[in-house]
């Protein structure tokens, strides 16, 4: 059997792939206790939210960090120059996703004595197939853009869908519900393009072709 002895530059470059799969199954734990608990609250309530968000942005960092040392102490390879590029675009995009996932936490427990819209139940089901879709993306280094614009288009539609029922004014008693549910459709909205934002930078990996 043939051994090949990889050089410190590819060693380097295995790392920071190590280090995105880290960072994504972080968000992904992150991602799904929140939209989990959207209806039990209490199970948000205790949770250090700014202690989370703090670990997600110092495993963006040390990515961010390694990246930026091989590019201004290697020569970089013209064929890696993508894979850098893309995942530098990869962990900013994932650490935007937890901090999204961090508002939508705060704001269960802010409006934990109402009762969810079933349509923001549905977003956040969506979203979390949305993350899980991508993860496997990056985790088999796929092209899923094209589903994941799929799902994306259905987070909008929803979200859009809430808007004029906000607008149009509702029962009465409703208002206040349709409020905090616009807050976070939007915020799942973003979180959407965030997700089809990741799944392009890995394409860019493979292919140099930019979205």
């Amino acid at each position: 059997m043939m051994f090949t002895r990889l050089s410190g530059y590819d060693r380097a470059l295995m790392e920071i792939r190590t280090m995105i799969l880290e960072l994504a199954q972080g968000v992904e734990d992150l991602l799904s206790r929140v939209l989990s608990n959207l209806e039990t609250p209490d199970a948000l309530q205790d949770m250090d939210w700014r202690k989370e968000d703090d670990q997600i942005d110092a495993m963006r960092d040390k990515v961010l960090k390694r990246i930026l040392e091989m590019m201004t102490l290697q020569q970089i390879r013209t064929q890696d120059l993508c894979f850098l590029l893309g995942y530098q675009r990869i962990a900013q995009e994932l650490e935007r996703i937890a901090d999204y996932a961090c508002d939508i936490a705060e704001l269960a427990v802010l409006s934990s004595n109402m009762e969810h819209i079933e349509e923001v139940l549905q977003m956040a089901n969506q979203t979390q197939q949305m993350y899980l879709k991508v993860k496997e993306t990056i985790d088999n280094e796929e092209d899923n853009v094209e589903a994941l614009d799929q799902m994306d288009d259905v987070l909008d539609t929803t979200y859009g869908f809430l808007q004029r029922q906000f607008l149009m004014g509702g029962q009465s008693e409703k208002t206040g519900s349709l409020a905090f549910a616009l807050i976070f459709a939007r915020t799942m909205e973003r979180m959407g393009d965030h997700i089809l934002n990741v799944a392009e930078a890995q394409v860019y990996i493979k292919t140099g072709k930019k979205f």
